[in-house]
């Protein structure tokens, strides 16, 4: 049995074996830039889903990933190239749910692992259909709905180590930077975080091996990816075309940088429990003081504009708006069709 520094402990009914089949993988060679990807890939993949399935228990939400469990490398077999792979599970965490009547219904590694292959299963899946990251996102907050493992905002109270970090504020509400992360939702970050994790945990199929198989206790397989598999995790996801009319809105702003025009809002009446929008106020008066859209800003009330969407910026792939209290029919400019 190996135990961890905290106390904790593994058994090999509790541990992951990684295996390379096909190519060099078979003389007992991988290229290292491959392999180290693969496993920093395929840990960020089981501690993110990891700390997801551990904070849908009340009682873990206020305690910190690293608290929860860490994965960690236990050894290489000799003979083959297969890396084991332990889950250490928190001290912290064995005791609070040990200690539930249910404990044994709700919780053991079997369980843990399940969810692993269900989530990965799901998003290829899904990947192969459409590569369009909000289709993705939305899949996969009603598959972790559906398994009581809810994305949405009101999950995570105030006084609780939030799992997805939101940037705090910095400066005077008028001057603060903004950050992408703060305009997308919870399944939108979880999609880009599990879509680089699996890019990097199948990278080996380009070069050194045909296949990537994990192991539960040695001989069962959890996972199998292919060079057909690959091929739908290695291609980019794509935003869906933005929708180009102008159209009128209420909005309530709830950032502004009056210097670059960036803000974050909410439309009137939206649950503001939600990801707020990313924009572009594009109005050349956001710069000058005392604005009507920092105005309307700084005493908390909507402001009647025009906006539409338009595309994410490069390496961003949420939708983004631009805004304008002035009617775009009024100038030329504007005038001219939606492209």
């Amino acid at each position: 049995m190996a135990t961890d520094s905290n106390g904790g402990n593994t058994t090999s009914d509790d541990r992951l074996s990684l295996v390379f089949d096909g190519g060099l993988a078979d003389n007992g060679v991988l290229l290292l830039p491959e392999y180290a990807a693969s496993l920093e890939g395929w840990r960020d993949l089981f501690q993110v889903l990891g700390e997801l399935y551990f904070r849908s228990f009340p009682e873990l939400r206020k305690l910190r990933g690293s608290n929860l469990l860490r994965i960690e490398i236990v050894a290489e077999r000799r003979g083959s190239f297969e890396t084991v792979i332990g889950i250490i599970i928190g001290v912290a965490a064995q005791g609070i749910l040990g200690n539930r009547a249910d404990a044994a219904v709700v919780w053991t590694f079997r369980k843990l692992v399940e969810w692993y292959r269900e989530v990965v299963s799901s998003y290829v899946r899904k990947k192969s259909e459409t590569t369009d990251y909000t289709e993705i996102a939305a899949a996969l907050e009603r598959m972790t709905t559906e398994r009581g493992i809810p994305l949405e905002t009101g999950v995570v109270a105030v006084e609780e180590e939030p799992l997805f970090e939101n940037p705090g504020e910095v400066g005077s509400p008028e001057e603060s930077t903004l950050s992408a992360d703060a305009s997308v939702d919870r399944a939108t970050v979880l999609t880009e975080r599990l879509d680089q994790a699996l890019k990097q945990a199948t990278q080996p199929l380009e070069q050194s091996c045909e296949r990537v198989r994990v192991l539960i206790s040695k001989t069962e397989v959890l996972l199998e990816i292919g060079p057909a598999e690959r091929g739908i995790i290695a291609s980019p996801l794509t935003a869906p075309p933005p929708k180009r009319d102008w159209r009128s809105a209420k909005i309530k702003f709830e950032r502004i940088n009056r210097k670059t025009g960036k803000a974050l809002f909410y439309f009137e009446g939206e649950n503001d429990t939600h990801a707020a929008h990313y924009c572009h106020i594009i109005d050349p008066d956001v710069r000058r003081p005392h604005n009507r859209y920092t105005q309307a800003f700084n005493d908390d009330e909507p402001l009647e504009v025009w906006l539409r969407q338009t595309h994410p910026e490069k390496g961003r792939l949420n939708l983004q708006w631009e805004v304008t209290a002035k009617d775009p029919g009024e100038g030329m400019l504007f005038s001219m069709p939606p492209e």
